[in-house]
């Protein structure tokens, strides 16, 4: 399906993401607790796969260089599996809440490297932007308005797997959103994401991977909703990048 969109509108859908962004962190966790991490991610990313192909259809394959499927798409694997394993990780809910908030340093970071390597304009209060949103996140780490560097490293060691993890997502969702602005000649790959997640999380979970708890009904309602979420996020997402103004995203 095409979506014909002028820049301003392209943007505002855009910006409709960090906040399904935001929701999925919770629903992820529910998820993996409720059905366990091999079933629940299985589950979640069957009925995305089938959301995503519904709304955006199949993109134009011949399109999109092979460049783009090595380095777009395998960015964009990378960023669904640590970002899902670093929350299934994450133990109890402050931790889950930290390690979603390492994840949003991924806005900056796309900025950064869209100026780096894109080409990206961007003013001097960019830049001031950055070192707020990076403090914020500190701010949640150390538990303090003052900056607790001691206080970071002490939560970090504690289980430095998931935060790793959660910072590699950040990484490769700021790096897959460049690949697509610059690569992806207006198509919308999400679907093809969504495949392939679907292939590989039933992949592991049908040669027995994490826990497998018994079907319930509030676990698969909370795997629906959160494909929803999940779905329109990175569908909305590629739409903003590509029509929209990505600084302001």
């Amino acid at each position: 399906m095409q979506f014909n969109l002028s820049a301003k509108q392209a943007t505002l859908l855009g910006c409709v993401s960090p906040i399904c962004w935001g929701l999925s962190v919770s629903f992820v966790k529910s998820i993996t607790e409720s059905l366990g991490v091999g079933k629940g991610l299985a589950v979640m990313y069957t009925v995305a796969f089938i959301i995503v192909f519904c709304l955006f259809g199949i993109p134009t394959i011949k399109k999109m260089p092979i460049k783009y499927y090595i380095c777009g798409l395998g960015c964009a694997m990378g960023c669904s599996l640590t970002f899902a394993f670093s929350l299934s990780y994450a133990q109890g809910g402050t931790q889950t809440m930290e390690v979603g908030m390492i994840n949003y340093l991924w806005p900056s970071l796309t900025i950064l490297f869209a100026v780096i390597f894109n080409g990206q304009k961007a003013k001097w209060w960019l830049a001031i932007g950055m070192i707020i949103a990076i403090y914020g996140i500190s701010v949640v780490l150390g538990n303090n308005l003052v900056l607790d560097i001691e206080t970071m490293i002490i939560h970090i060691q504690s289980n430095p797997l998931s935060y790793l993890l959660a910072l590699f997502a950040a990484i490769f969702w700021a790096a897959y959103s460049n690949f697509t602005k610059a690569w992806a000649k207006a198509q919308n790959p999400t679907v093809l994401i969504f495949g392939l997640d679907f292939l590989l999380f039933n992949m592991l979970w049908l040669t027995g991977y994490g826990d497998s708890k018994p079907w319930n009904f509030s676990g698969s309602l909370v795997a629906i909703i959160g494909a929803t979420v999940m779905g329109l996020a990175y569908g909305f997402w590629t739409i903003g990048v590509q029509k929209g103004n990505i600084t302001v995203l």
